[in-house]
């Protein structure tokens, strides 16, 4: 099982440096984020927030299919 987590989430959590809490909360499942939250979470690294940095250790970058992205466009 693989939960997807969203960047209110996921920022917030990192901000204070508490990943771990959420990590600990979703013992023995995968971690993950859309596409869209790993683009979202790159603009606090190009000002100078490392945060976002630990989200990337923990959570797998889950990318759409091509099926799914000819639905959305």
């Amino acid at each position: 099982m693989k939960v997807l987590l969203d960047t209110d989430l996921t920022s917030a959590f990192a901000k204070v440096g508490r990943l771990e809490l959420l990590v600990r909360l979703f013992a023995g499942i995968d971690l993950g984020i859309a596409f869209e939250v790993y683009k979202e979470l790159l603009v606090p690294i190009e000002h100078d927030y490392h945060f976002p940095e630990a989200v990337f250790a923990v959570c797998e970058t889950i990318y759409p299919h091509p099926e799914e992205m000819a639905i959305v466009q």
